[in-house]
């Protein structure tokens, strides 16, 4: 019997896209038309990975804009799985060391 919930289980995670990398509440990096975000996963649908997006502040840094920017991702657009961004100041600028080498 519980051999059966455990392959029950697989067969979700076989249907939820993004090869079991990205998780909700991991942050990522995405490739939206050419350009990289670091961004966090906020949900999982079937054929996408669905994240909410940084916007760049300043030359090194991310914040959280004031309206979300949440969009479905495939697989093949999500580059990296990455570390939490650092708060760098109290009005939300963010440091996300990993998105450098995209915005070089």
């Amino acid at each position: 019997e519980d051999e059966d919930e455990d392959e029950d289980e697989d067969e979700d995670e076989d249907e939820d896209e993004g090869e079991g990398l990205q998780e909700i509440s991991s942050y990522v990096i995405v490739n939206y038309e050419g350009s990289f975000f670091p961004g966090l996963v906020t949900g999982l649908k079937k054929k996408t990975t669905v994240v909410s997006c940084m916007v760049k502040c300043g030359k090194d840094f991310w914040k959280w804009p004031e309206k979300k920017d949440k969009c479905g991702y495939r697989a093949e657009e999500i580059v990296q799985v990455i570390n939490a961004p650092k708060i760098v100041n109290n009005r939300g600028a963010m440091y996300v060391p990993e998105a450098q080498k995209y915005w070089a």
